[in-house]
C-alpha cells in the first residue's frame, strides 16, 4: 500500500501526503512521533521543525510510512471510541459467516473472523469507514471470495513408482510426496454480486485473478515440493459468477519437517506412510524406510536389500476428512544406469496371468504402464529409445485370446 485516496462527493480527490500537509500543526506532533517509531529513530529523520513540531512534516519520509501512520492514528481514534473501521458482510451465510470487531485478532477495528458453514463459494465484502470523532472522510468497499472446501476425494503418491539402486547412498535417497484433491463443489454454485457493486464486471475484477476471468481454468503452481492445482468452469451473468466442475488439489504438508518418521501436522493433518509386502500386505521394513522428513515430502532410505514394497499412504485432515493413496518402491541391482519395466495395471475381471502371459476373455481390456528410471550416476541421460511389442495368439479352433 503506497497511498490512500479520499474522494469527496465525486468532485475531487486528496492523497495521504496532501492530507498530512493540509492538517499541518494539528497532527504533526503525533504523526512525527509515530513515523519516528516506524523508522526506529528518535524523531530526527521523521521531519518536524525542531523544537515544538509546529512546522508539520517538513522532511520527506517514505510514503508507505505516512500511509501506515495515518491509518494507525485513525485506527487508534476508532478503537478509542469503540468503533469498527471495517464492516464485513458475507453474501451467503449458509457457506460462511463473518464476525466483526473480534477480540481474537491483533487489529480488532480492522478485521473480523470467518467461520465455515457448508461446502461452497461465496464472497465477503469489507467496507472501510473513516468516520471518527475527528473527521468523516467517507468509505470504500472491497470483496474477496471465500471458498469452503468439500471433503477430500482422491490422493496420489508422486511419483507412483520409485526405483532405487542398491549401491546408491541410502542417506541421499529419492523423495516422495502425496497430492490430494477435493471433491467437486456443489453443482450450480453461484457467487452473487454484492449490492455495493454497480456491475457484475466490477465485482468480477475484485474477487477473481485476471487469469481466472475466463470460461475454463486449469492452473498449477509449484514451489519446491509443493504443488497447488485449481480447476474450474466459470460462467458470468449479471446475477453473479457461476462455478461448475471445480476442484482443488494440493500437496499434503508435514509442518517444518525433521529427521524420523513424524509426518503431518498435529491437530491439523496426519500423513502416515506404511511399507508392506505387495502380496501379503504384511508390514515390511526390510527393503526401505523413511529418511528425512521435509515440509512437503519424505526421503526414502533403502536397507541395502533388493526387493519391492508397496507404499500405503493415509491422509486424514481434521476438517477435510481422509483419503488413501498407493505407490511402490523397488530396490534393484541392475548393471545399467537406466532401469525400464513394463507393469501390468489391471488385466480385467475375467483375465488371468499364467507364467507372465495374460489370458483374456472377449471384451476384456488390459492396461500396462512403463517405468523408466535413471538409477546410477548424476549426469542426465537423453534420447533413450523405447520399444514395445505386443503379441496376440489365438488358440487352434478359436476360443479365448492368449
Amino acid at each position: 500500500l503506497e497511498d490512500v485516496k479520499f474522494k469527496y462527493l465525486d468532485a475531487g480527490k486528496i492523497g495521504v501526503r496532501d492530507l498530512v500537509s493540509g492538517l499541518g500543526d494539528l497532527i504533526s506532533g503525533p504523526l512525527n512521533r509515530r513515523v519516528a517509531s516506524l523508522l526506529g529513530s528518535s524523531g530526527q529523520n521523521a521531519g518536524g521543525s525542531g523544537g515544538g513540531g509546529s512546522g508539520g512534516v517538513s522532511v520527506p519520509v517514505p510514503q508507505r510510512l505516512l500511509v501506515k501512520a495515518v491509518l494507525e492514528l485513525l485506527q487508534f481514534a476508532a478503537e478509542f471510541a469503540g468503533a469498527q473501521l471495517v464492516d464485513f458482510e458475507m453474501e451467503d451465510i449458509t457457506v460462511a459467516t463473518v464476525t466483526n470487531f473480534s477480540a481474537d485478532i491483533t487489529d480488532p477495528s480492522l478485521g473480523g473472523v470467518v467461520t465455515e458453514g457448508t461446502a461452497g463459494i461465496t464472497a465477503v465484502t469489507g467496507t472501510l469507514t473513516l468516520d471518527t470523532p475527528f473527521a468523516n472522510l467517507g468509505e470504500k468497499s472491497d470483496s474477496v471470495s471465500v471458498w469452503v472446501l468439500p471433503g477430500l476425494a482422491t490422493g496420489e503418491i508422486i511419483p507412483r513408482d520409485t526405483i532405487i539402486h542398491r549401491s546408491s547412498d541410502p542417506n541421499r535417497g529419492p523423495r516422495i510426496k502425496t497430492n490430494v484433491c477435493t471433491a467437486e463443489f456443489p453443482i450450480g454454485t453461484v457467487i452473487e454480486v454484492p449490492a455495493k457493486y454497480a456491475t457484475a464486471a466490477e465485482f468480477l475484477e475484485s474477487v477473481l485473478p485476471e487469469s481466472w476471468q475466463q470460461g475454463s481454468v486449469d492452473q498449477t503452481f509449484s514451489l519446491g515440493d509443493f504443488d497447488f492445482r485449481f480447476q474450474a468452469d466459470f460462467s458470468f451473468t449479471a446475477a453473479g459468477i457461476g462455478v461448475d466442475a471445480s476442484s482443488i488439489c494440493f500437496t499434503v504438508s508435514n509442518g517444518l519437517g525433521g529427521e524420523g518418521d513424524d509426518t503431518g501436522i498435529p491437530g491439523v493433518v496426519s500423513n502416515d506412510y506404511f511399507f508392506v509386502d505387495p502380496a501379503t500386505l504384511a508390514p515390511d521394513s526390510t527393503i526401505v524406510g523413511v529418511g528425512a522428513v521435509n515440509p512437503f515430502s519424505i526421503g526414502l532410505r533403502h536397507q541395502n536389500r533388493v526387493g519391492e514394497v508397496r507404499v500405503d499412504n493415509r491422509v486424514d485432515f481434521t476438517i477435510l476428512g481422509e483419503v488413501n493413496a498407493v505407490g511402490s518402491v523397488k530396490v534393484v541391482d541392475t548393471a545399467g544406469s537406466v532401469y525400464v519395466e513394463k507393469v501390468l495395471e489391471d488385466p480385467g475381471p475375467h483375465a488371468t496371468v499364467v507364467s507372465g502371459q495374460v489370458h483374456l476373455a472377449p471384451g476384456d481390456t488390459v492396461t500396462y504402464r512403463v517405468i523408466v528410471a535413471h538409477v546410477l550416476g548424476d549426469d542426465p541421460v537423453e534420447n533413450i529409445p523405447l520399444f514395445d511389442t505386443a503379441e496376440l495368439h489365438v488358440p487352434v479352433g478359436g476360443g479365448q485370446f492368449q
